[in-house]
């Protein structure tokens, strides 16, 4: 497994796509940093205070999510890896193996992403005070979310694993994430489809920003519903991805059996 991580982690850094997503990512933290981070009354928040500012606005990193899954795990379908990996060993590691790499460095980006954010807020506007208990509470705050966006990258997975094809997958992925926003529309004539935003991890996401303000049902909510989507998906992801190897067996037996018959 470790020897299958490191073969796929030198693959994906080999290729221009995940320095240009943190490149992306980078430019975006600065301009958010220079535009977004003052307030109403023309105040500019310190270097500490954009870690608020970034969190508010995590939600928007579902993109950042969708880009690993496939740059990780659609690029074994395109190029050849996945025949590669298959020989001797098992098609449960080399799936575990691609989610756990877009799963690091979702983490990571992310972590560089608010890290970029503060020293530049810092450097533009000191540091300033933060209150006992800051670190804390925005720590918090990021380990809900962080396990929020990790489920929708084990959603992308399956998703990548399940299509194949980078189109329709982005499609589906995004029609996933607006469907319980559709549902809610319903809630005019009926209290009842509101109640899919407890479902809906986009707006977990949000109001997870505002975490000190939540009752602690509301937390372990959105803590269970990523643990869930989590484990639901990989284990679907796995079994399918087995599958799909037994299929490409099979063909391959019936098709060797086929012309020893015709010989």
């Amino acid at each position: 497994m470790r020897d299958l991580f490191v073969a796929n982690l030198c693959r994906l850094f080999r290729g221009p796509s995940i320095y240009i997503t943190l490149f992306i990512l980078l430019a975006i933290s600065t301009l958010i940093v220079t535009t977004r981070t003052v307030d109403a009354v023309g105040n500019a928040h310190y270097g500490a205070e954009t870690v608020q500012v970034i969190l508010n606005g995590m939600s928007n990193m579902i993109h950042l999510m969708l880009a690993l899954a496939i740059f990780v795990s659609g690029a074994m379908f395109a190029d050849g890896t996945l025949e590669r990996q298959a020989s001797g060993v098992s098609r449960t590691k080399i799936y575990l193996s691609n989610l756990a790499i877009s799963s690091s460095i979702g983490v990571i980006f992310i972590l560089a992403f608010i890290a970029w954010a503060v020293i530049l807020g810092t450097v533009l506007r000191g540091f300033g005070s933060i209150p006992q208990g800051f670190w804390a509470e925005k720590i918090s705050i990021l380990g809900v979310q962080m396990i929020l966006l990790l489920a929708l990258n084990a959603l992308a997975t399956l998703l990548v694993v399940a299509i194949r094809r980078t189109k329709i997958v982005v499609g589906v992925f995004f029609a996933l994430l607006i469907a319980p926003r559709m549902i809610e529309v319903f809630s005019v004539f009926s209290a009842e489809p509101a109640q899919i935003r407890r479902f809906d991890i986009v707006h977990n996401i949000v109001i997870m920003a505002q975490l000190p303000a939540l009752h602690l049902s509301q937390i372990l909510q959105a803590l269970i519903l990523g643990v869930w989507v989590i484990a639901l998906t990989t284990f679907v992801g796995i079994q399918l991805f087995n599958a799909q190897g037994l299929q490409i067996k099979t063909s391959h037996f019936s098709t060797n059996l086929f012309l020893k018959t015709a010989r």
